[in-house]
């Protein structure tokens, strides 16, 4: 996946990228609301970055996880 590197929505911390909804959401060619329903069918962790804490992202390890995993059951 290669979402654009927007620094609003793609953080690089320790070699992780942490993708925020819109990237997903770009990245797939889903709306939003299908990522965020499939985020939390399938329980993936969210991290907040910002001085505010309002920033959540979600590690592209775990979002492309999901995404194979989804892509497996649809395949069926």
């Amino acid at each position: 996946m290669q979402p654009s590197d927007d620094v609003k929505d793609v953080v690089t911390i320790g070699g992780n990228r942490y993708m925020s909804v819109k990237a997903i959401s770009e990245a797939f060619g889903l709306s939003t609301r299908t990522v965020i329903r499939r985020l939390k069918e399938n329980d993936i962790p969210s991290f907040r970055f910002g001085a505010d804490s309002r920033s959540v992202r979600y590690r592209e390890s775990d979002v492309d996880a999901m995404i194979e995993e989804v892509e497996r059951e649809r395949d069926r």
